[in-house]
C-alpha cells in the first residue's frame, strides 16, 4: 500500500527523482517532467505532445528530434516529412546523431527537401563518425555506387563493416555481397556466408533469401536443399509481392530435387523457427 494514500508509488517515486534532479541545479526540459509522469496518467497525450514541442522550441535536441520523428512517421500528428526536416535539422545542427543520420537518410531520398546527394554524404558522415551504425551502412552504400561521392568500393566496405560490426542487418547482407563479389575485398564466399547468417538471423528477408540460395548452390557453404528450403520459406514471408514469387518459384523448383522427407523436415525447421523467433535454421 502506498504510505500516502491517494499518491500512486510510482508517482512518488518520480516526484522525488524530479525534486533531487531540481534540487541539484540541472535544467529540465519540459517534455522529461511529462515523461516521467505519463506513464502514471498525470500527463496525456496532448499534454505530452505540447509539453514535448516547448522543450523543442527551447532547443532541447532530444525533444526536437523526439518531434521530427512523430512528423516524419505520422505518430500523433499529420505525416510531414518537410516538417520533419526542420526539427531533424535543428537537432542535426547541435550534433544529435540520430538527427544527423535521418536528415542525411531524406536528402538521399528527397523526402521533404530536395534530392541531395551531396548532403546527404556530409550528414551522414558526422552521424557515422559518431558511431551510428544506421549512418555508416548508408554512408557505405552511397560510396558503393557513387552517389555524392567518387564511386569507392574501398571506402564503401569500410564503413559498411563497421556499421555490420555493431550488428546492422543491411550492412551485414551488403558487407557479404562484397566478399561474394570481390569488391572492395577479396573474394570470399564463406566469409559472405558468415554475413548473411548473421543478418539472417536478424529476421531480415533479404539476407534469408540470399543465405537460401547460397545453401540451394554449395555457395560458401556445403550444399543443403533442406535449410534452403526452410530459408526461402521464411525470406517470402516478409517480401514485396514481386520478391515473393521468384522466391516462391525457386522454393518450388528446390523441391524437384526433394524426396517427400526432406520437404516435411524443411516444413518443420520453418515451424520451429517461427515458434522460437529464429531468423535462420
Amino acid at each position: 500500500m502506498s504510505p500516502n494514500p491517494g499518491v500512486h508509488p510510482g508517482r512518488a517515486s518520480a516526484t522525488r527523482l524530479l525534486r533531487s534532479v531540481v534540487t541539484a541545479g540541472r535544467r529540465v526540459p519540459l517534455a522529461v517532467v511529462c515523461g516521467l509522469f505519463v506513464g502514471l496518467g498525470a500527463c496525456s497525450p496532448a499534454q505530452d505532445l505540447e509539453s514535448l514541442r516547448a522543450a523543442a522550441g527551447e532547443g532541447d535536441a532530444q525533444a526536437q528530434f523526439d518531434v521530427g520523428s512523430m512528423a516524419a512517421e505520422g505518430r500523433g500528428v499529420p505525416r510531414d516529412a518537410a516538417e520533419a526536416v526542420r526539427w531533424y535539422r535543428l537537432a542535426a545542427e547541435q550534433g544529435h546523431a540520430l538527427a544527423q543520420g535521418r536528415l542525411g537518410l531524406l536528402y538521399a531520398e528527397g523526402r521533404g527537401v530536395r534530392q541531395d546527394d551531396a548532403e546527404a554524404v556530409r550528414w551522414l558522415r558526422l552521424a557515422a563518425d559518431q558511431g551510428l551504425a544506421e549512418a555508416q551502412g548508408r554512408l557505405g552504400m552511397m560510396y558503393a555506387a557513387g552517389r555524392g561521392v567518387p564511386r569507392d568500393a574501398v571506402e564503401a566496405v569500410r564503413w559498411m563493416r563497421l556499421a555490420a560490426e555493431q550488428g546492422h542487418a543491411v550492412a551485414q547482407h551488403n558487407l557479404g555481397f562484397a566478399d561474394t563479389g570481390g569488391r572492395g575485398v577479396a573474394r570470399d564466399d564463406a566469409e559472405a556466408v558468415r554475413w548473411f547468417r548473421l543478418a539472417a538471423d536478424q529476421g531480415y528477408p533479404p539476407a534469408q533469401a540470399t543465405l537460401g540460395f547460397a545453401y540451394a548452390e554449395g555457395r560458401g557453404v556445403s550444399r543443403d536443399l533442406v535449410a534452403a528450403h526452410t530459408l526461402l520459406s521464411l525470406a517470402a514471408e516478409g517480401v514485396s509481392t514481386a520478391d515473393r514469387d521468384a522466391i516462391t518459384a525457386a522454393r518450388t523448383a528446390l523441391e524437384d530435387e526433394m524426396t517427400a522427407e526432406q520437404v516435411a523436415r524443411a516444413q518443420a525447421n520453418l515451424g520451429v523457427g517461427r515458434v522460437e523467433g529464429r531468423g535462420a535454421p
